[in-house]
């Protein structure tokens, strides 16, 4: 059974492949392509899907439908676990959209 949340929780790295190419991106001076811009809101958008939805329904799902499974030990260790896990999702998430606005509302700094 522990299998199964194990491999949920490896699928949130879906989300790493889209920050490394941001990375890339931006040690390319790319930042203001079009490109960028594109992976910007693929990042967004699978890391509240993934990271935060996905990984609460699986952290729920966890503790509270399949509890069974769980020993004295872990039912202490796991609520702790995902709840630290969720909460640096949600920060960095907060970190990204700050990112986010920067790259579209502000004003470019093209040099003519």
């Amino acid at each position: 059974m522990c299998e199964y949340y194990f491999s949920g929780f490896l699928f949130t790295e879906i989300t790493t492949p889209f920050i490394n190419m941001r990375w890339f991106l931006h040690n390319l001076r790319l930042d203001d392509s079009t490109l960028y811009k594109i992976n910007g809101l693929f990042v967004i958008l699978f890391w509240v899907l993934v990271r935060i939805v996905f990984s609460a329904f699986l952290g729920y799902h966890a503790l509270y439908v399949e509890i069974s499974f769980l020993d004295n030990v872990m039912i202490i260790f796991c609520p702790l676990i995902l709840l630290t896990a969720l909460t640096f999702n949600v920060m960095w998430f907060r970190l990204i959209m700050k990112a986010a606005f920067g790259a579209f509302f502000s004003p470019s700094n093209k040099k003519d």
